[in-house]
């Protein structure tokens, strides 16, 4: 069973951005990176084209990777700066989690993170900005992903986790 977790990342005032991506899975007691990716949100269409776009190559990764959970790693409240397109994004995003194959899914904090794995907040903050190694991957690799990759596996990954606390 396949796990992914989304990021969205835009810019404050510009219609654009990219939805980042890891796919996991979990085999034995080990979790395994299936594939880390992005979808560069094409600036040359307009918003609501944009949406689409979003829309039907998320449900083409869903559909390729057997994708059954998904975690998306959601904009902070406590945020300095909201910007109405990632949440726009995000609402698509989660329209689209509802209405696919996808059995379970979460918006995740890092308060939920923290409580999925066991930790506190501040060790969640320290896997996302690689001063501390996740899940045991070696920390030269875990310090080669993006910020927004590294969220992404942690969200993947705690679908996965939160799966077996419910078996």
């Amino acid at each position: 069973m396949h796990s992914i977790g989304i990021r969205v990342s835009t810019k404050q005032k510009e219609p654009k951005g990219k939805i980042f991506f890891a796919i996991s899975k979990r085999e034995d007691l080990k979790f395994n990176l299936i594939r880390t990716g992005n979808i560069i949100i094409p600036a040359s269409l307009e918003v609501p084209e944009q949406l689409a776009f979003i829309r039907t190559n998320l449900l083409a990764v869903f559909k390729e990777y057997n994708v059954k959970h998904a975690g998306l790693r959601v904009a902070e409240g406590s945020a300095n700066i909201q910007i109405p397109y990632r949440k726009n994004i995000e609402g698509v995003i989660q329209e689209v989690f509802a209405n696919s194959e996808i059995e379970s899914y979460d918006s995740l904090l890092i308060n939920k993170f923290a409580r999925i794995f066991g930790v506190n907040a501040s060790d969640i903050k320290k896997y996302i900005n690689a001063e501390t190694v996740f899940l045991g991957v070696e920390r030269e690799e875990w310090k080669s992903y993006s910020k927004e990759i590294r969220e992404c596996i942690i969200s993947s990954i705690s679908m996965l986790v939160s799966l077996e606390e419910i078996s």
